[in-house]
């Protein structure tokens, strides 16, 4: 890197250095001004940090939002994820980034200050009601995203450092209190499910604390009724993409899982079976064969949608006001632990990557020794 210190007619000192740009390859020339010889050498020992780590002399000047544009359709699309998970990305990013104020902000002006501002913009977000819009855990899934999209950011050379790894005291993730019903509420709503095609697929919900994706995703090869110890694997999960059902794989290598079954859920899975052959005897032709446990009449695995809107139907003719699948879920867990099932157990049936996840969410109920969860939980309820 070559230099040259002059004195321009106005006073203020210059230093024009010519370098290789790390990212381009290009031979450049960039200029410091300053009113004193020690403050544009300042500026230039800080370029050459940058050089010597490799980014560029300056940080970029497009905005954040065309950043995180750009990445959306590059490096996002390009990743491995699943596609629920890059669909989740697109969504926090174009919501709650890229349109609000920290989305016109550039690059090279980008620091903590914005991001803390991103924070208490998020916070004051609320629906038509006047609710708050966002929880704390989706504030922090939306810097977790952004966190990825600077990082790359650095990694492309754009910027040095990225601002949102600077934050000490982020919106906390996990721990806030979970909506659940007491076992008298979930008798309630299942009973207010009857005759209903979702009565049996809530009564397994309800009883496992299986994840809505993972128990439509269940097929009639993950089980095994017929042995002394009958149990089933949870191999998949199905969601809704872009208008249409996504089968794919569990959220983590922890929700693939082998969980025993109790008596009573095999009495009400072999109830399904029975119902399911008559209404492929009735469907003839139009049945799609799939092998899928809880489908639609004509054999296609049920509609994420339809499972919640059953689940809030229920809720409401059982006088149990705003719940949803992820309420019997975590119901399900909160009567294992004060059955006496001690947090491990609860952990892997969840199929939580790790105890501390369940430890935090579940931090009101007190661990106990263990027992057969799926058993005594299921005679609780009377399954």
């Amino acid at each position: 890197m070559a230099a040259r210190m002059t004195k321009r007619a106005d006073g203020r000192y210059q230093y024009a250095i010519r370098y290789t740009d790390p990212v381009t390859g290009e031979k450049r020339r960039q200029y410091f001004t300053g009113k004193t010889q020690a403050e544009v050498r300042a500026k230039v020992k800080a370029a050459q940090e940058r050089l010597d780590a490799g980014a560029p002399v300056r940080d970029s000047s497009r905005t954040l939002a065309e950043w995180s544009t750009q990445w959306r359709a590059t490096s996002l699309e390009a990743s491995d994820r699943r596609p629920t998970s890059k669909a989740t990305c697109v969504s926090l990013l174009t919501n709650h980034v890229e349109t609000e104020t920290i989305g016109t902000v550039r690059l090279d002006r980008l620091g903590l200050a914005d991001v803390e501002r991103l924070i208490v913009d998020l916070r004051a977000k609320t629906t038509k009601r006047g609710a708050r819009q966002l929880s704390e855990s989706s504030i922090s899934r939306v810097l977790q995203v952004l966190k990825v999209a600077l990082d790359d950011a650095v990694a492309h050379g754009l910027i040095v450092k990225n601002p949102v790894s600077a934050l000490k005291r982020k919106p906390k993730a996990d721990g806030e209190e979970q909506r659940f019903l007491s076992l008298a509420e979930v008798a309630q709503l299942i009973r207010a499910a009857e005759g209903t095609r979702y009565h049996r697929p809530l009564q397994f919900i309800a009883a496992t604390g299986l994840r809505k994706g993972e128990l439509i995703g269940l097929r009639w090869s993950d089980f095994d009724l017929e042995s002394d110890t009958p149990r089933f694997t949870v191999n998949r999960t199905i969601s809704r993409l872009n208008g249409s059902l996504n089968v794919g794989p569990v959220k983590t290598g922890a929700g693939h899982r082998t969980l025993d079954l109790s008596a009573g859920l095999v009495g009400v899975l072999k109830a399904q079976r029975k119902a399911q052959v008559a209404e492929r005897l009735r469907a003839g032709s139009a049945w799609t064969e799939g092998d899928y446990v809880f489908t639609t009449e004509t054999g296609q695995p049920m509609d994420p949608r339809n499972v919640l809107r059953a689940v809030t139907t229920a809720g409401k003719k059982a006088g149990v006001a705003d719940v949803d699948v992820h309420a019997l879920r975590h119901s399900a867990a909160t009567a294992m632990l004060d059955l006496g099932e001690n947090l491990k157990t609860v952990s892997v049936m969840l199929g939580h990557s790790n105890i501390a996840t369940t430890a935090k969410i579940y931090a009101h109920v007190s661990d106990h020794t263990a027992r057969s969860a799926m058993a005594s939980l299921s005679a609780a309820m009377g399954i």
